[in-house]
């Protein structure tokens, strides 16, 4: 699956990509990626750099085995060997090897896909990310703010100073407030499904 964006300078051209369609089914921009992770066997995302790959995480919550890069945030959603395999950025030949392996030890793709659902479950869960969430809030946030307030309270902090730490916490829940999403309960040998962020094609 490619996304394309033209505005990258980056990106690979609409052309190139169709001229390889002997063995690339050049899927486009989707907004439902269920049906098409469902249809693929291996999960692929050679990414140069990313945060927390939420495509990952979907795959993976598919039960899908992960191949992806030692980039910041996609080494999170891999154990190496039980999940998936990482592979070095920009390094063409390990991720063909880590490919042709899939293809070479079919039995291990169910086994692996199932160690990518347990570890969604365990450790991305939407319910304990929104606790630690919660807990960064109570702990450390309301913390000093009730800290402000006695400060305050007692005049050794002027209203200004009041305003402004009410403005950065503000601020810092804004930040948090993206991941903490509701539980979609409807989401509860092969093809690769290859990825890429968008402005690659």
């Amino acid at each position: 699956m490619c996304i394309r964006d033209r505005s990258s300078p980056d990106a690979i051209s609409l052309d190139e990509v169709k001229s390889w369609s002997n063995y690339i089914n050049y899927i486009g921009e989707i907004s439902d990626v269920r049906s098409t992770i469902k249809n693929s066997h291996i999960y692929v995302l050679p990414s140069y750099h990313e945060g927390l790959p939420r495509s990952t995480l979907e795959a993976m919550s598919m039960g899908r085995p992960v191949i992806t890069t030692d980039a910041s945030g996609c080494r999170e959603t891999v154990k190496e060997g039980v999940n998936g395999f990482m592979v070095p950025v920009n390094n063409v030949d390990m991720l063909v090897e880590k490919m042709i392996w899939f293809i070479e030890h079919s039995d291990q793709i169910e086994i692996m896909g199932i160690a990518s659902r347990r570890m969604v479950e365990d450790k991305f869960d939407v319910r304990k990310v929104n606790a630690a969430i919660l807990d960064i809030i109570n702990t450390y946030l309301l913390d000093g703010m009730k800290v402000v307030g006695e400060l305050f309270g007692s005049g050794q902090m002027q209203l200004p100073f009041v305003l402004q730490s009410a403005e950065t916490m503000k601020y810092a829940v804004s930040i948090l407030e993206p991941f903490m999403e509701t539980n979609d309960e409807k989401i509860s040998k092969g093809k690769f499904l290859i990825a890429t962020v968008k402005g690659d094609v």
